[in-house]
């Protein structure tokens, strides 16, 4: 397999990003004939290849860690459906575990933090957003999280209209800032190396 080769590759530095969009649109073309089949075939097929990375990522992965995509808009299924492949792949449980972009509730994190102890949770300026998920980046451990640009998307609040860059991200870490009642300078600082521990920069 192709994915398995690019896992033994020493350039390779992370897995991903992967994981379950239940806002995508299916592959066909024009008018689809059987919308709500389609959309099941689709949340089935990513549920395989997660599934698959997972296993990959346990029997080759060396340790690198693993960066999620859960996107449904607003209803905590796609977080359910991908938490349910991690239970699924034995030894998934061991892995260092990106949660990219969350946008999930206190609830989301309590219940992956129970089977994935090495979980980092990835903010975006689309994170500070809802109020649940607010509330929960509220309460975690800084050493847990995750700073991300997310560019050319999400721009994030105050910094006016385009396209978003890394350079903009003192934004969003001034947002969290305010929001979690931290020093500035001390979560940039332990974001930072968050980031260099976590990925194993040098």
């Amino acid at each position: 397999m192709a994915f398995l080769q690019q896992l033994r590759d020493p350039a390779c530095t992370a897995i991903g990003e992967v994981g379950i969009d239940l806002t995508s649109n299916c592959s066909c073309a024009g008018q689809c004939p059987k919308p709500a089949e389609c959309r099941q075939q689709v949340t089935r097929d990513q549920v395989t290849t997660l599934t698959t990375v997972l296993q990959g990522a346990v029997v080759e992965g060396g340790g690198r860690p693993v960066i999620i995509h859960c996107k449904d808009g607003g209803s905590g299924r796609a977080a359910q459906e991908a938490l349910g492949c991690f239970r699924r792949v034995p030894g998934a449980s061991t892995l260092a575990v990106h949660w990219h972009c969350f946008t999930g509730s206190v609830d989301d994190i309590e219940a992956w933090r129970q089977l994935l102890p090495n979980l980092h949770i990835g903010v975006t300026a689309i994170s500070l957003r809802a109020p649940s998920t607010r509330l929960a980046l509220g309460g975690i451990d800084p050493s847990r999280l995750l700073l991300e640009s997310d560019a050319p998307y999400l721009v994030p609040t105050g910094a006016g209209v385009g396209i978003n860059s890394p350079w903009l991200l003192r934004h969003t870490l001034e947002e969290l800032a305010s929001l979690r009642g931290d020093n500035l300078y001390l979560l940039a600082s332990q974001l930072n190396a968050n980031a260099r521990g976590f990925y194993s920069f040098e």
